[in-house]
């Protein structure tokens, strides 16, 4: 986006523009895809737009507005960008915290009688529900976009997030519900 010799953005206030002119100019701007110079006019106390039709060639709004319009795309496109990226993050954390459980699980899977040293399976962690979250949370983590991928912030087919099915969300949430409450009961078989 271009600057004036003072540093100004195309859609500033310009030295010779009123400030009627400049208010219709921002309404106008603000109008989007509705844009009109009847609705500016309308916006603005009803005035009449054959005098914004003269503000708009004598203060150039034609090609204020596309500055102005180019720079509102870029903001938006940057605030998606931010969004996506926060909840990548979000779901990066939470897989992490899923993979933590697992991996507890899998730990606590396989405990020594303090008598006879016997080894047994623990009976408060099921061997399928801690397979099934160490997989899903490995397959979250597989696939997030990779920090060097594309400046558009796609990854590789490989790590397309689209891979992760809706059964295989809602048995994440199912199985991190079951941990909070302390559900001893076996998640369902993937297969199903």
């Amino acid at each position: 986006m271009s600057s004036d010799a003072e540093g100004n953005k195309p859609w500033e206030r310009r030295p010779s523009e009123s400030a009627q002119a400049y208010g219709a100019f921002r309404a106008y701007c603000g109008l989007g895809s509705e844009r009109t110079f009847v609705a500016a006019a309308e916006a603005v106390g009803g005035k009449n737009p054959s005098l914004l039709r003269r503000w708009a060639a004598r203060h150039n709004w034609k090609e204020r507005v596309h500055a102005w319009d180019i720079a509102q795309a870029r903001d938006d496109e940057a605030a998606l960008r931010e969004e996506r990226d926060e909840a990548l993050r979000n779901l990066a954390r939470e897989a992490d915290r899923l993979r933590r459980i697992g991996m507890a699980g899998l730990s606590r899977l396989v405990i020594r009688d303090p008598v006879t040293g016997a080894a047994a399976l623990d009976p408060a962690v099921t061997v399928g529900e801690a397979c099934r979250i160490c997989e899903l949370s490995l397959k979250i983590f597989l696939s997030l976009p990779s920090p060097s991928g594309p400046a558009d912030g796609g990854g590789s087919a490989a790590s397309d997030i689209s891979r992760l099915s809706d059964q295989e969300l809602r048995e994440i949430i199912e199985l991190a519900r079951q941990r909070a409450q302390g559900s001893k009961e076996e998640p369902p078989d993937a297969s199903e």
